[in-house]
């Protein structure tokens, strides 16, 4: 899901603080940060939204993404830190994250795995970025 979707979902559930703010986007910075400037080295940006086959992430990102989609870091935040307003605000909005993003990513892209790296399951849901390649090519060719 879009960053957007998630500062609203975060600040519907988890408040107007900077903590539930940063909660809600923390898990994509990195991917937000970095696989842009991935595709457009590789000059792949218009043949990967004409064809909608998004190339794998750099391994090491792959594993940042993973680990950053994990119920396992916010809940050992809640765990360490359990008096503290702001660390709950951002543990409750990063929990939140990512049960939103469980259906809106399909397996083959990206999709979280909320106990890695205990376990690989994930969820299979509707990938979002399918929906975007699809509105692209719908209204890029009128």
């Amino acid at each position: 899901m879009d960053p957007i979707t998630h500062l609203l979902v975060g600040r519907l559930v988890g408040g107007r603080s900077t903590a539930s703010h940063l909660g809600a986007v923390l898990p994509d910075l990195p991917w937000y940060a970095v696989y842009p400037a991935y595709l457009a080295s590789r000059g792949e940006w218009r043949r990967t939204l004409d064809t909608g086959d998004w190339p794998a992430p750099p391994s090491a990102l792959r594993h940042i993404h993973l680990a950053l989609h994990s119920c396992l870091l916010p809940l050992g935040l809640l765990t360490l830190f359990p008096h503290r307003r702001a660390v709950r605000s951002l543990a409750v909005s990063w929990l939140l994250h990512i049960v939103v993003d469980l259906p809106t990513h399909a397996r083959e892209r990206m999709a979280p795995m909320p106990l890695y790296p205990m376990s690989k399951w994930s969820a299979n849901g509707i990938s979002w970025a399918d929906v975007l390649t699809s509105l692209y090519r719908r209204f890029s060719r009128r």
